[in-house]
């Protein structure tokens, strides 16, 4: 929950708010709404501020996402109100914010394999698959994926590499899998035994 001034400047919030957004409740305060909204969802949450301010709404609720202290964004279910005065003018608006987050990933996951399957049932041929599968995977649930066969001869065999964003850091992440991978497969050739990686 967080208390909101006119102006979007946060001026009371709780541990839970805290706790989803990686802040201390002092670094929250020194922040308004605006500072921790995704540029994309703010214009909409401003109408909505403008219809309650105007008595259009008394309330409102949206889906909207925050950044994180870390960097990473996060979905909140948003309900917001307008706290008035004795003579109804306007004093600040209380927000309640529930992290729906697992919810949007596995939203985001069903819709990946409703989307994949027919696609995949098309392909009985294991390459063509697992290159569908790259490509559903990323972006849609994964920033970069790798595939790789392990041949009849014991050797991985490069099928498909695929980065959400093309740059440096996602192919280092690929060439360094794959470099992982070779490396599992040697010494599971060597070993006979099951190499986990983190």
């Amino acid at each position: 929950m967080a208390l909101v001034g006119l102006d979007g400047q946060l001026l009371n919030v709780n541990s839970s708010l805290c706790g989803i957004l990686g802040y201390s409740r002092k670094e929250l305060l020194s922040k308004t709404f605006q500072d921790i909204t995704h540029p994309d969802d703010l214009e909409l949450d401003l109408a909505n501020l403008r219809r309650l301010l105007q008595s259009e709404l008394s309330s409102y609720q949206m889906e909207k996402r925050y950044f994180h202290k870390r960097g990473h964004l996060v979905t909140i279910l948003l309900t917001a109100s307008m706290v008035r005065g004795s003579r109804e003018e306007p004093l600040y608006f209380i927000s309640q914010i529930q992290d729906i987050s697992e919810r949007k990933q596995l939203e985001q996951a069903w819709r990946f394999l409703a989307e994949a399957g027919p696609r995949l049932a098309a392909s009985l041929e294991p390459q063509t698959t697992l290159t569908t599968v790259a490509g559903l995977l990323v972006p849609a649930l994964a920033d970069w994926c790798v595939l790789d066969l392990l041949g009849d001869d014991g050797r991985v065999h490069w099928v498909e590499s695929m980065a959400a964003t093309p740059g440096y850091s996602a192919h280092q992440r690929i060439r360094r899998s794959l470099l992982l991978a070779t490396r599992n497969c040697e010494t599971r050739t060597k070993t006979g035994q099951d190499i986990h990686q983190e």
